[in-house]
């Protein structure tokens, strides 16, 4: 129950456009909790100011956890449009697809850079 007031507080940080709040409080919630919600929350308030360097770490963290392919699409849109690291990208969809096969949207991702 302390966890849901705490994420309001965060979220109505984030509608104020109080993005240093918001993230401090992020960070002391992670402290507490280290769940999937809370490394896709940090790492929202770092693409929402454009600090995608420290968005990555935080959904690297959440694809460890969830092996998403949601947040690993995300990670590869932030490394080619963002971080000039394609390489990077590539690197990430082929180790998802040999280990846990291949799903749709990252496999039409992969076929969208070779093409």
């Amino acid at each position: 129950k302390k966890v849901k007031v705490f994420k309001y507080k965060i979220y109505s940080y984030i509608k104020q456009k109080k993005f240093h709040l918001a993230l401090t409080q992020a960070k002391q919630l992670l402290k507490q909790n280290r769940d999937l919600d809370t490394y896709k929350l940090i790492a929202y308030i770092y693409i929402s100011n454009k600090k995608y360097k420290e968005a990555i770490k935080y959904l690297k963290s959440a694809y460890a956890i969830s092996k998403s392919p949601k947040i690993l699409t995300q990670m590869g849109d932030l490394f080619f449009k963002h971080l000039k690291k394609p390489n990077e990208a590539i690197s990430y969809y082929q180790t998802h697809i040999r280990l846990y096969g291949c799903e749709d949207s990252i496999c039409n991702k992969l076929a969208q850079i070779y093409k």
